[in-house]
C-alpha cells in the first residue's frame, strides 16, 4: 500500500526533542503503511547523521522512514527537499522539537474534504522549561472557525500563517516551494502563494493536538535587530505583490489584503 501521508520533518543539530518528535508519530493511531517519515538534516552531518540513524533504527513497525542530509542550511530548503522526495498524497510539515497527540494523521485525514482543501489541528504551546501547556493565537483561530462548514481564506487567514498544524494536499502545492530567501515569514509567504489552490479549510476534531515546544533559544524567538526586521519586511511586501500579480485573477484580493497588513503590523511592532 502506498503511502498517503508523507511526514516532512527539518533538522539542523538534533537534540533530545527530535526523538520525542518521533516518538509522537510512531504512536499515531492511523494504519502505520498509510504513512512516510523524511528527516532532513540540513547544514550539518556527523555526529548528527550517526544520531538520527540511531534513532530510526530504534524504531519498528509499517511507517517508512528516510533521512536526506543537505549541507545547504535552512529550513526552506530542508522543506522543499522533502517535497521533492515525497510519495504520499499528502503532506504534513513538523518542526523537529514539536509532536502531535495520538490522533493526529488520522483525524486530519478524515477531516480532509478533497484535494483542493486543507484539514487544521488544534494548537498548544509547549513551555519547554515547565513543561505546560497554554493556548496559542492558532487555538483561538482554531475555536473560531470551529463547525464552519466552508471557512473562506479571510477566516481562516491565521491557519495560513504556518505550514505547520495541518494536512496538506500534494494537488494544492503542486510546482510550489519555499523561498529560499526569506527566513522570516517564509511559512505565510509559501501558503499565500499555494492558496489559490486551496477551495475549503475545515478543522479537526478539538483533541486533534499540535504542540509547539517554545525554547528560549530556537530560530522564531530570537531578537531581530530592527534594521533586519525592517529588510525582511519589505522584501516580505515585496514577494506578496509579485505573487499576486502572477495571477490576480486567481488570488483571494481581500486575502492577500491581510497579508500586507500583517507585515506592516510587525514592522510597526503592532500587536
Amino acid at each position: 500500500m502506498n503511502a498517503r501521508i508523507s511526514v516532512i520533518i527539518p533538522t539542523y543539530k538534533p537534540a533530545g526533542y527530535l526523538s520525542e518528535c518521533l516518538d509522537s508519530i510512531f504512536t499515531q493511531t492511523i494504519d502505520p503503511s498509510l504513512v512516510e517519515i523524511i528527516i532532513i538534516l540540513n547544514g550539518c552531518k556527523e555526529h548528527y547523521m550517526h544520531y538520527i540513524q540511531q534513532l530510526i533504527n530504534s524504531y519498528e513497525g509499517g511507517m517508512s522512514i528516510r533521512l536526506i542530509q543537505t549541507d545547504i542550511a535552512g529550513v526552506s530548503n530542508a522543506r522543499n527537499l522533502g517535497i521533492d522526495a515525497s510519495k504520499g498524497e499528502f503532506i504534513a510539515f513538523i518542526d523537529d522539537d514539536d509532536f502531535i497527540s495520538n490522533n493526529y494523521l488520522i483525524n486530519l485525514l478524515n477531516t480532509i474534504k478533497d484535494d483542493r482543501s486543507i484539514a487544521e489541528a488544534n494548537v498548544l504551546n509547549y513551555q519547554e522549561d515547565t513543561k505546560q501547556t497554554s493556548t496559542d493565537y492558532l487555538t483561538k483561530a482554531f475555536f473560531f472557525n470551529q463547525g464552519k462548514k466552508n471557512i473562506s481564506l479571510f477566516c481562516g487567514r491565521s491557519f495560513l500563517s504556518t505550514v505547520c498544524c495541518k494536512l496538506i494536499p500534494k494537488a494544492c502545492i503542486s510546482d510550489s516551494r519555499f523561498d529560499t530567501d526569506f527566513k522570516i515569514g517564509e511559512d505565510s509567504l509559501f501558503m499565500a502563494e499555494i492558496s489559490k489552490r486551496i477551495k475549503h479549510i475545515q478543522t479537526a476534531p478539538t483533541d486533534t493536538y499540535y504542540y509547539r515546544r517554545l525554547r528560549a533559544d530556537s530560530a522564531s524567538r530570537t531578537k531581530k535587530s530592527s534594521i533586519d526586521i525592517w529588510k525582511n519586511s519589505i522584501n516580505l511586501l515585496r514577494a506578496y505583490l509579485t505573487i499576486y500579480l502572477s495571477d490576480f485573477r486567481s488570488y483571494n484580493f481581500l486575502f492577500f489584503c491581510t497579508r500586507f497588513v500583517a507585515v506592516l503590523m510587525k514592522f510597526f511592532h503592532i500587536k
